[in-house]
């Protein structure tokens, strides 16, 4: 589902027609060099996992003020996107406020804010679902390092370096009724405007008889956030509170769910409907290497009159030449087997049943289509190609690719208003 080519680009009318065609250049430019298609296919995981992945476009800058930012698609799972009074459409565009959960390595968060260094601590909060990543490594590190001879007095375990940041956007709709014109966003930057009052006189310009223009500030003029709110935190400190950065004034969150529904906003996990079929075969498979690993060393019972316990232990079926002592006076076979050989065939009708299910499974999930849209995708075949391998598929591949589209397009739309905003004429060359 990850494989997809580079979204097909912008379209404008004339006379825009070449700056559309410098950002598509500019587009595939980064969707290639950033590797933006793992990112896809990192929010993908995390939707199998948690129902719905999210993915945010970002314009980050080198902390160490060498080289040129661009922009990141960072992910994330369900359980970090936190929204506020959500509409029943289930749409996050419209929750009055949203919450981003992150956490930043300590030397990140410090060069990020450095007035605020000496409250940003790290913090082993269980609220942060990044906790069972930390122990996940954790172990792993130490299932790796088992054999380190130089133990570590900690037994091993992982200092906790990783500082929560909470990015809050909210729908604000607060107006300017001071009278006066106030000042919003950090002075110099792109996030900074200033916000008439309402009903304040807005010079329009100079009119076709060179008289100057005016109409009254609106509602609509007059409010403090056009472009929303995005309130920074961590546990102990608010970092930032002002205007949201981008220009696009969305919620700079896309998510990636394919199977969404009415009465669940998070939707389902892509695979949920296959799970008791997936479980049967798992068990059918089980039992099948049960029975093949019993049957290369099968259970047997022994006369202790005749064979001794260490004897007994020793004995291994599958080695060449093995030789053991018996009386054969007490006993004519010092073995016997404790179930018979039927006990240990794989019936037939157990296989053709798990067929049978891996094709109610295919059939669900609809893989094989999938596989063959990839496949019409990596060989780069024409769209009338690709729209007929669509149609021809079932409502699950066409409903998968809708709501890939569907964030594709918002990532898209999103990406294009950070490229304006923060490349220069320079950099788009």
């Amino acid at each position: 589902l990850a494989s997809i080519r580079p979204w097909g680009g912008y379209q404008a009318g004339k006379p825009y027609e070449k700056y559309a065609s410098v950002m598509n250049q500019v587009t595939r430019s980064l969707y290639l060099a950033n590797f933006w298609d793992q990112a896809i296919k990192e929010a993908l995981q995390w939707a199998a996992v948690t129902n719905t992945g999210w993915i945010r476009p970002v314009y980050r800058n080198n902390l160490n003020g060498h080289g040129k930012g661009n922009i990141f698609f960072d992910t994330f799972g369900m359980p970090s996107v936190l929204p506020v009074q959500m509409p029943a459409s289930g749409d996050y565009q419209r929750a009055y406020a949203v919450t981003l959960l992150d956490e930043k390595p300590v030397w990140e968060a410090h060069g990020m804010w450095p007035q605020f260094q000496n409250r940003l601590q790290p913090t082993s909060s269980k609220y942060w679902y990044n906790a069972s990543i930390r122990k996940a490594s954790q172990a792993n590190n130490q299932r790796r390092a088992w054999w380190n001879p130089f133990k570590r007095k900690d037994n091993g375990e992982c200092s906790d370096n990783l500082i929560p940041i909470r990015y809050t956007t909210i729908n604000d709709l607060s107006v300017n009724m001071t009278g006066k014109t106030i000042p919003m966003g950090e002075p110099g930057s792109p996030w900074a405007y200033d916000v008439p009052s309402f009903g304040q006189e807005i010079d329009l310009g100079t009119g076709s008889d060179g008289q100057r223009l005016y109409r009254k500030a609106t509602i609509n003029d007059a409010r403090m956030y056009p472009y929303r709110r995005l309130i920074i935190s961590s546990e102990s400190v608010v970092l930032y509170d002002g205007p949201a950065f981008n220009w696009h004034g969305e919620l700079d969150l896309v998510p990636f769910c394919l199977d969404r529904w009415p009465w669940e906003p998070i939707g389902f996990s892509m695979v949920h409907d296959g799970y008791s079929i997936q479980k049967a075969i798992n068990q059918i498979d089980r039992g099948t290497m049960d029975k093949i690993n019993a049957d290369m060393d099968r259970p047997l019972a022994y006369n202790m009159n005749a064979v001794g316990k260490k004897e007994a232990n020793q004995i291994d079926l599958m080695q060449p030449r093995q030789r053991i002592a018996f009386d054969g006076d007490a006993v004519d076979k010092p073995f016997t087997q404790i179930a018979p050989d039927n006990v240990y065939q794989v019936s037939a009708q157990a296989l053709a049943f798990r067929k049978e299910l891996q094709q109610d499974l295919d059939y669900i999930l609809q893989t094989r289509d999938i596989v063959e849209l990839g496949k019409a995708r990596a060989l780069g075949k024409g769209m009338d190609q690709l729209e007929a391998l669509i149609s021809a598929n079932g409502p699950r591949v066409k409903d998968m690719s809708r709501a890939m589209e569907f964030s594709v397009c918002r990532l898209a739309n999103q990406t294009k208003y950070l490229i304006l905003q923060y490349f220069d004429t320079s950099r788009l060359i």
